[in-house]
């Protein structure tokens, strides 16, 4: 398989070493300029190959990085080795932050990691340290504090069917458009929605469902319009 630089040998003995701890794929991440993250999967012995730069994209066509023309150049995902993570909810998956290269010659001029990398050299050279966060959220109910059976409570969070009833977003646009995707309930379940400026438009999707344990509503796409 081609890739844009040797495999280091190094790199082999990184996959052996995932694979003993129980790893089996990889993903070298590019970030779209809506801050997700986009990958190829690959095993845990193409790694190497992965860092490499084996991995090829059109990020102008599936990236929201303005619009591709039919001559255009593919783009080289090159992984950040020292960003490697390994889920800790899932072990089986290894996962790195990526730079793009345009056609594995160049920096693509609209990586939003690599634009990031560019401001954050600028900051410390004018003597700034940018630091970065993540606001962590959660509710934490006792069993006396809602006036219902913990598994009706869960029937009406499992199922976006049911979310208009009490959710107090639906209150806030009562004429708004929704939709269901997926299935009707539970992991998978997707919900779309576009109302007005309180509400704005996206999708919501259940990345996880335990029963009696937990809900994770995780995964909120906006569209063209967030809420004000």
């Amino acid at each position: 398989m081609d890739t844009v630089s040797q495999v280091a040998a190094d790199h082999a003995e990184l996959a052996n070493d995932l694979r003993r701890r129980g790893v089996k794929y990889a993903m070298g991440g590019w970030i779209d300029v809506l801050g997700r993250s986009k990958s190829k999967i690959v095993p845990i012995d193409h790694l190497p190959q992965l860092l490499a730069g084996s991995e090829r994209y059109t990020p102008r066509g599936m990236g929201g990085i303005g619009v591709m023309t039919p001559h255009e150049d593919e783009c080289v995902a090159l992984p950040d080795v020292s960003t490697l993570q390994v889920f800790p909810w899932d072990g089986r998956f290894a996962w790195m932050a990526a730079d793009l290269s345009y056609g594995g010659r160049e920096p693509f001029a609209l990586c939003p990691r690599s634009a990031l990398k560019r401001q954050l050299t600028r900051a410390a050279d004018a003597g700034y340290t940018v630091n970065l966060g993540i606001e962590t959220e959660f509710y934490a109910f006792t069993a006396d504090s809602v006036d219902a059976p913990p598994q009706e409570v869960f029937a009406q969070v499992n199922d976006f069917h049911k979310w208009d009833d009490w959710s107090p977003w639906a209150k806030l646009d009562p004429d708004a458009t929704v939709a269901f995707e997926g299935p009707r309930a539970g992991q998978g379940a997707m919900f779309k929605w576009a109302g007005n400026d309180k509400i704005g438009q996206g999708t919501m999707t259940l990345v996880a469902s335990k029963p009696g344990y937990c809900i994770d509503s995780g995964k909120i796409e906006y569209g063209t319009r967030r809420p004000r």
